[in-house]
């Protein structure tokens, strides 16, 4: 038997006792998006809930342990009360792990042994089920992950795969160390069986990692202030705050990426700024020659690049990017950006802002990479971009306009 299924059998998952004492009655913490678009509201006023609901059973030892159902039902940590934009709706998550199914509208999908590390090699999948014909979207947070990260880029020993009826979504395997990122998952409808299947692999046993993924069924019908628009994989909200890629803690940006990064724009607002603080933005400049289908590598220098030529390969798109709120003689206008610093101008050695309209309810950027060549320097695959981003209200000028 392998170790991973005798692990399954056993059916355990260890949490200290000080996380029940604070109240929290399922593993994993609600991500701050779903907290935002939900108000909490504890269903005794105390902030713990009633005694009604049913309490893990505690031992003698310092933790308590939570047996995990090997059928396709639930385990079920305690509920919390969020009001919705339009009802009431209880949060409680079913509990799931290896070899299990489930159609919850909250999920928490964890490791055997979570909060613990595991450390046995296979692979661990959880198929989810739709909870309502109406979900056509899925969104997943990254609450408690840990990971390998990448190898030149690429995720080989440790990390998530997502399948199923679903459409592209820009990226193929996920590894590192992503805390607070999330991505969405559109489902193709076409599809007569509607199921997504995530999938944990774990290459080489003795190597620890952990992961806890929050997710949450998203029904269009309803008119969800949670729902990204269409082709987006990843939303944020809020008039300022921070994007970043994927694996950015672990220092190294992932290959073959090529997704969409939308804001929800903020009613008044007429243009975005971004901004990305030293040693936050690096993304390898390759430089597309335009006599030849060849490329060639940009000076080992690290230096900011902007527009097609010199970011060919890896590379933040913000269209209509622009060194100034407004255009005027001296102003700078470049789509793509790379290099080890975020500046509308090439070749220089500090970071700049970078403007764009807001034309609509939703702004966008897109991350794009592609696979180094053999022996690049890996000094220039990483960290990736973590960029600030504000929302600026409209002047007089811009309403004249």
């Amino acid at each position: 038997m392998n170790s991973i299924h005798l692990c399954l059998a056993l059916g355990i998952i260890t949490a200290v006792n000080s996380d029940l004492s604070k109240g929290k009655r399922f593993p994993l913490k609600v991500p701050e998006a779903i907290r935002q678009h939900f108000s909490l509201r504890s269903l005794n006023g105390t902030g713990l809930l009633g005694d009604s609901v049913r309490n893990p059973k505690k031992h003698d030892s310092t933790e308590t342990t939570f047996k995990i159902s090997q059928t396709n039902t639930k385990t079920t940590f305690g509920t919390e009360t969020f009001v919705g934009d339009r009802d009431d709706r209880d949060i409680s998550p079913g509990v799931y792990s290896c070899g299990h199914q489930g159609s919850d509208m909250f999920i928490n999908f964890i490791n055997p042994h979570y909060p613990a590390y595991d450390r046995v090699s296979g692979t661990c999948q959880f198929r989810m089920l739709l909870q309502d014909p109406e979900v056509c979207q899925i969104r997943v947070d990254f609450v408690d992950t840990e990971m390998l990260s990448p190898k030149q880029g690429k995720c080989e020993d440790q990390y998530l795969a997502v399948s199923g009826s679903i459409w592209s979504t820009g990226f193929g395997r996920l590894c590192g160390i992503n805390p607070d990122q999330h991505f969405y998952i559109h489902l193709d409808k076409k599809n007569s069986f509607k199921h997504i299947d995530f999938t944990i692999t774990s290459v080489t046993a003795g190597i620890p990692y952990k992961f806890g993924l929050w997710i949450t069924q998203i029904a269009c019908e309803m008119d969800s202030t949670v729902m990204a628009p269409s082709g987006c994989t990843q939303f944020y909200f809020g008039s300022q705050g921070s994007i970043k890629t994927f694996n950015f803690e672990g220092v190294q940006y992932l290959n073959n990426q090529n997704y969409k990064i939308c804001v929800k724009s903020e009613r008044g607002a007429c243009h975005a700024e971004f901004r990305a603080d030293i040693n936050q933005f690096m993304l390898e400049p390759i430089y597309q020659k335009k006599s030849s289908k060849s490329r060639r590598k940009v000076s080992k220098s690290i230096v900011s690049m902007a527009g097609d030529e010199g970011c060919a390969r890896d590379y933040i798109l913000i269209p209509g990017g622009t060194s100034h709120r407004r255009h005027n003689s001296t102003t700078i206008s470049k789509d793509r950006y790379c290099g080890g610093f975020l500046n509308p101008e090439s070749g220089e050695a500090e970071g700049n802002s970078v403007y764009t309209r807001i034309s609509s309810s939703v702004l966008w950027i897109q991350f794009v990479s592609g696979e180094p060549e053999k022996g690049a320097d890996p000094l220039l695959h990483g960290p990736g971009v973590r960029m600030r981003y504000f929302q600026e209200r409209c002047a007089e000028e811009d309403l004249m306009n």
